[in-house]
């Protein structure tokens, strides 16, 4: 039990830490990423654009070979 207790603190903490930081109006930010799973190795690439302080829009595309 303290050892779940332990995991779900530290997990919480960790979300704290990275926080996000917002896309100011106007800008575009582009994030990618690559994954490891037990059948294939996924790629994903996507683009956001900042049309109010707390609101963006955008896409994302990926593939798993």
């Amino acid at each position: 039990m303290k050892k779940m207790f332990f995991m779900v603190v530290l997990l919480v903490s960790c979300g704290a830490i990275f926080a996000q930081n917002p896309v100011a109006d106007g800008q575009t930010q582009f994030n990618a990423g690559l994954g490891f799973s037990n059948r294939n190795v996924p790629v994903y690439i996507g683009l956001d654009y900042g049309i109010h302080k707390d609101i963006t829009l955008g896409g994302e595309l990926s593939f798993a070979s």
